[in-house]
């Protein structure tokens, strides 16, 4: 019985254990550092819950720093059972990562093709942005699972015409809702979603009612968790002021600067709220002010977020286009290799009607982050949870441009 699952399923027990074996050398070579902020505040969040300091990033003090759902679902059971681990939270995203890639074999098997979802499935696991990610302590590996997750459910939910599936649906979105807030309106976007697909509107009011209703169900707590605490309602979570304020500021070009903030611009309210109220009031004054600069500004986030791979900013840091040779290597890699994946995606989606459901589902969604994160800062990170997503296009370009050399020199 063993043997013959081996046997079965052999391509997708080896993707698995490549991606796991590839980003664990990664964090084995490296010893990975926590380049970002948000890094600490998971593992600190996390770490204060085990030990029954409540869900904080300091004993004691309430806060709503970010969505709870990496650090409760992924960090505060890996710290329960193997301690404060970071080597042991970073096993668990190189696991998070292989189950993605197994389902993009899946997807592809199921919705594309079965070469294609292999071959997006190797993509994915030697992707330089995916490895590097796995070193951070961050909700990148376990929302790209989530996004992955509910795209297969609904593919399958629309095939088979059962609840049972837009329910698992709506938990799924749910959960990704908390673990990135951005992603709870996707809800309005699902019938759309669903009627462009099936072109049947009862289908798609009551089965995106059903997806609506479970992912509000798993996000509520969270919502009735921050009143009973601040007296409020906050849906998401505190600091997304400064994260609009820094999208629409001309000087820095929209992008983030780290925490090397001009002191005059950043320090605010007297509290989180009043915080994040004073920045998006200082973000419309500079919209007012020069709202040409920043539409243009906003035109160009896009390319940053989806053009400039993850882990370029790594490499620059270390030398690349100075004095690293090394790193200069690396980054022109990184770079050359994530455009070329863009472009075999572009060459994918020429083949629209032949795998309409799924390149519905997924222009949709990269439609929908693109235009939520326009007034946000650039950053790169944001795209690597839709990576999987684009790879399965990339992975039948792959195969499409491949077909195409071979019937070539068949008739030359």
């Amino acid at each position: 019985m063993f043997i013959s699952v081996l046997r079965k399923y052999k391509v997708e027990i080896g993707v698995f254990i490549m991606v796991v074996a590839v980003q664990l050398l990664y964090v084995a070579l490296t010893n990975a550092p926590l380049n970002w902020f948000d890094s600490a505040i998971y593992d600190a969040t996390a770490w204060n819950f085990v030990q029954g300091d409540g869900f904080t990033y300091t004993p004691g003090i309430p806060d709503a720093l970010r969505e709870p759902g990496y650090a409760f679902f992924v960090l505060v059971p890996v710290y329960a059972i193997f301690g404060h681990s970071i080597f042991a939270a970073q096993v668990a995203q190189a696991l998070l990562s292989a189950f993605t890639a197994v389902l993009l074999i899946v997807i592809g098997k199921r919705f594309i093709s079965k070469n294609a979802g292999i071959a997006a499935a190797l993509i994915f696991a030697l992707h330089p942005a995916i490895i590097v990610n796995v070193g951070e302590i961050m909700t990148e590996a376990w929302f790209m699972l989530l996004l992955t997750a509910f795209t297969y459910v609904l593919l399958v939910g629309v095939e088979k015409k059962m609840t049972r599936w837009f329910v698992l649906g709506g938990v799924l979105l749910g959960l990704a809702a908390l673990t990135r807030m951005a992603a709870l309106p996707l809800i309005g976007i699902v019938p759309v979603v669903l009627l462009l697909i099936t072109r049947n509107v009862r289908f798609s009011i009551r089965y995106g009612i059903v997806i609506g209703v479970i992912s509000l169900a798993v996000y509520t707590p969270w919502v009735v968790r921050n009143y009973t605490m601040f007296d409020r309602v906050l849906l998401g979570r505190t600091g997304g002021g400064e994260i609009i304020w820094t999208g629409s500021y001309v000087p820095w070009d929209g992008d983030w600067q780290g925490y090397i903030w001009p002191l005059t611009e950043y320090r605010t309210g007297a509290d989180f709220f009043e915080h994040d109220a004073q920045m998006i009031d200082r973000a419309i004054e500079n919209i007012k002010q020069d709202p040409l600069t920043v539409a243009w500004l906003y035109l160009k986030k896009p390319l940053k977020i989806f053009i400039q791979p993850e882990g370029l900013h790594f490499t620059l840091e270390r030398g690349a286009f100075n004095n690293n040779t090394f790193m200069t290597l690396m980054a022109i890699i990184l770079y050359v290799y994530h455009c070329v994946l863009l472009v075999l995606a572009g060459i994918g989606m020429l083949r629209f009607s032949k795998y309409r459901n799924y390149a519905i589902i997924t222009v949709c969604i990269l439609i929908y982050f693109v235009i939520v994160y326009l007034p946000l800062n650039a950053v790169p990170r944001y795209a690597v949870p839709l990576y999987p997503l684009i790879l399965l296009l990339s992975g039948l370009g792959v195969i499409d441009t491949f077909s195409f050399v071979t019937n070539y020199r068949k008739h030359t």
